[in-house]
């Protein structure tokens, strides 16, 4: 009879065991998931950071591409392309840095401490 009731007991607790196991192993099932939709909508997010950033190069491409046309203007196409986006106290502030600088270059101060600020 007692080898009877400690086999009982063995077996309880091999039971007790494998619950306690299943219960860990469904937990973490539980956690992984979610773990699982986290890495999806992480590789989501990544996909769209480069398109992003492939999208940002074609228009850096495009821009400099266009920067380069436009310093290739002609000086009177180019005044009247800054005369139809300028605003009038912005061509007189361009052209009056522009007479400064000319004096300062051509009075030798470029590199003095006055131009040096």
């Amino acid at each position: 009879m007692y080898q009877d009731l400690s086999r009982a007991d063995e077996i309880t607790s091999e039971v007790r065991k494998l619950v306690l196991t299943c219960k860990a192993l469904e937990a973490q099932l539980q956690q992984s998931i979610p773990k699982k939709a986290h890495e999806d909508i992480v590789a989501k997010i990544q996909k769209q950071i480069y398109d992003l950033e492939n999208q940002v190069a074609l228009t850096k491409g495009e821009l400099e591409k266009t920067l380069a046309s436009l310093r290739d203007l002609p000086p009177p196409a180019r005044e009247a392309l800054e005369a139809m986006t300028l605003s009038k106290d912005q061509i007189r502030f361009k052209q009056r840095v522009a007479i400064d600088i000319a004096d300062i270059i051509y009075n030798g101060l470029w590199f003095s401490a006055h131009n040096q600020r």
